[in-house]
């Protein structure tokens, strides 16, 4: 009776085990897919933060080049805020240090644009030049 009940509880262990551990390998393996992706995914959005940045960025510095000051104050003070916004969800890093770097022009650009001082378009340029390659 004692074998019979120590066979049952083996056997009853290792089917245990058999049923179990595939579902663990297959939940690691997911999860570390999922973390994968997620890291992606947060690239791909910052990728695309950025470029939007840049993009509008280009558009201030066309609007400057073409001497219409009219609208572009609004422009670069939207830009300036969405640029700090994205600048404090990066990690710290070189990207972030060029960012931050970028946003202490931001007064100078801004009162240049009032002024409609034709240096907001050196100051433009720059800032426009800071955004990396992509």
């Amino acid at each position: 009776m004692r074998r019979t009940l120590l066979s049952c509880l083996a056997v009853s262990l290792v089917s245990l085990f058999a049923g179990w551990y595939p579902e663990y390998t297959k939940r690691t393996r997911a999860e570390a897919e999922s973390s994968a992706a997620s890291l992606k995914l947060r690239e791909a959005g910052q990728s695309l933060g950025l470029s939007q940045l840049k993009n509008r960025a280009g558009m201030l510095w066309d609007q400057v080049e073409r001497n219409d000051y009219g609208a572009t104050g609004e422009m670069a003070s939207r830009l300036f805020t969405d640029l700090r916004a994205f600048t404090n969800e990066l990690p710290p890093g070189d990207l972030r240090q060029r960012l931050e770097r970028s946003l202490g022009s931001r007064d100078a650009i801004i009162a240049s644009i009032a002024k409609a001082d034709p240096s907001a378009k050196g100051l433009i340029r720059d800032l426009f030049t800071t955004f990396p390659e992509h």
